[in-house]
């Protein structure tokens, strides 16, 4: 399993140099995951579970966030100038 997560490491940090190291945005970016998503995600599997009509906003409320956490760190800094774009690789594709 840890030999799995370390080529999935640097496969990230091949595209974008931050997952390479312990740079301040992707540690926030990953404890809004762990800490946040991960309970949320866990919530939405017992609505579902209970039949819960709540679970429907609770889904997208839970896309919505996975969306934009997926969006930011990636193409955008490649798009505009941000800081961290200088980190990102600019080979087409290696990034997607």
């Amino acid at each position: 399993m840890i030999g799995w997560l370390r080529c999935t490491g640097r496969e990230y940090a091949a595209a974008d140099a931050r997952w390479g190291t312990a740079d301040p945005a992707v540690v926030s970016l990953e404890i809004l995951t762990v800490f946040g998503a991960t309970p949320l995600a866990a919530l939405i599997v017992y609505q579902i579970v209970k039949r819960d009509p709540a679970r429907h906003y609770w889904i997208v409320v839970l896309s919505t966030a996975e969306l934009y956490g997926g969006y930011v760190p990636f193409p955008l800094p490649s798009f505009f100038v941000l800081p961290g774009a200088e980190l990102c690789d600019k080979i087409p594709g290696i990034g997607w």
